[in-house]
């Protein structure tokens, strides 16, 4: 029986993050068992495995390699479209070499799952405060390590947490390596963090007495995050590989990765002004049947041609279930029922993450290709601006029926920005 060697929850986050992707290669290291690279196969991944103790792995059928997470791993650059490292930074002396290699390792637009202990969460704060240590750092005594024997003699690395990482130092790590976060994510809520909520609310005061720059500059938002502040015992990392690795720390992008950079953060600003005003939509405006111009099938509308035009071309376009490619009947038959809301931001989900993808694996090649459909024929680089106005367009619609309907609707996007879109302006339209 392949056993667990992380908690269950922090490979059902893997899951949250990873069920809603296009399917890919992916690297899952350290393997352990296998317990994880059994539930991601499942998926529809197709899984490597590596770890420094391949004796450890138990699942038959898998490619198992032996590779060290401090070192160069047994892989050609630009390998893989996942990588996902649970439970590993924390156990090596060197968690900046490992960051090299999922830059090396993970294609561009491709994605990285990390997990850490939560050393910033609150009640480990106090307990470093009190105590000296945290819960999984706790001191390497002889009497601790006599312990250990048994299950891990000879691959105590498996079980020794030596170097714990904060989100501020796992952040930087990544970004140097040409990662770009999305979003943090806990493994599951502490049981008692209800006790914490008046002191977490202490802290957070005292830091929006900062000057907004320097509350920026110091990621501030995310450091008193409920993920990071009031979070669980592990942190979840989800990044996708954006550029280049910056050499030696310093400024990097070309003409290239910056347009690139502009139009994903433009054109994921558009996609969040679309959620925003589905999230906005009451329910009697939803579903009205009968109105001139029915709100949810302008966001259904929207949706299916941002999935179209990211795939470049009509032949062999199927949209995910339970959408059909009825938008393509020229008759303009309607769907033969409303979407539920959460439907269509399932489906939301789906095209940012299919965009950044795009955005962020464009080649010359790509975007040079030719797309052709009944309204003109374009390159895909210029497809790119013709979708993301597309949304923007029937965003800007939807934020018309908001306020004719509610004489509300939510505010400007500048640009779509890191784990909690710091780059919002959260004006009123």
């Amino acid at each position: 029986m392949v056993k667990a060697l992380a908690h269950e929850a922090i490979y059902d986050a893997v899951e949250e993050i990873l069920g809603p992707l296009p399917r890919g290669v992916l690297l899952d290291v350290p393997a352990g068992e296998g317990a994880l690279a059994t539930r991601l196969a499942a998926l529809g991944f197709d899984v490597r495995c590596c770890d420094l103790h391949p004796q450890m792995f138990r699942l038959p059928g898998f490619e198992i390699r032996r590779g060290d997470l401090s070192a160069a791993l047994p892989y050609e650059d630009a390998s893989f479209d996942y990588v996902v490292c649970v439970e590993g930074l924390e156990h090596i002396e060197n968690p900046h070499r490992a960051a090299r290699e999922f830059g090396r390792l993970v294609r561009a637009g491709g994605h990285l799952v990390v997990s850490v202990p939560n050393v910033l969460n609150i009640e480990e704060r106090l307990k470093q405060l009190l105590y000296g240590y945290t819960s999984h750092f706790k001191p390497l005594s002889s009497e601790s390590l006599a312990r250990l024997g048994g299950e891990f003699a000879g691959i105590e690395e498996a079980a020794l947490h030596i170097n714990p990482i904060a989100y501020p130092e796992l952040r930087y790590i990544l970004e140097q390596n040409g990662f770009e976060l999305r979003r943090l994510y806990r493994d599951k809520p502490k049981k008692n963090a209800w006790a914490y909520r008046p002191l977490a609310g202490l802290i957070r005061a005292l830091n929006r007495l900062q000057p907004e720059p320097r509350r920026r500059e110091r990621w501030s938002a995310e450091l008193h995050s409920d993920e990071v502040l009031l979070g669980g015992n592990t942190l979840v990392v989800h990044a996708v590989k954006t550029q280049a690795p910056r050499p030696g720390g310093g400024p990097a992008g070309n003409v290239a990765d910056v347009w690139k950079g502009g139009v994903r953060r433009q054109f994921g600003a558009a996609i969040d002004m679309l959620e925003n005003a589905v999230r906005a939509c009451p329910e009697g405006l939803w579903g009205g049947r009968g109105r001139r111009t029915e709100f949810w099938y302008v966001v259904y509308h929207t949706l299916f041609f941002l999935d179209l035009y990211l795939s470049g071309s009509a032949e062999g376009f199927a949209p995910p279930e339970p959408f059909t490619p009825g938008e393509l009947d020229p008759s303009g038959v309607m769907p033969g029922r409303v979407y539920t809301k959460e439907e269509l931001l399932g489906y939301l989900r789906h095209g940012r993450e299919k965009c950044r993808a795009a955005v962020g694996g464009l080649t010359d090649e790509r975007a040079r290709t030719r797309c052709a459909f009944n309204w003109g024929e374009v390159s895909y680089a210029e497809l790119l601006l013709y979708n993301l106005r597309h949304v923007q367009h029937h965003a800007g619609q939807l934020n018309l029926l908001l306020r004719q309907g509610t004489d509300a609707a939510p505010g400007w996007v500048c640009a779509a920005g890191g784990p909690d879109d710091d780059f919002r302006d959260g004006g009123v339209s």
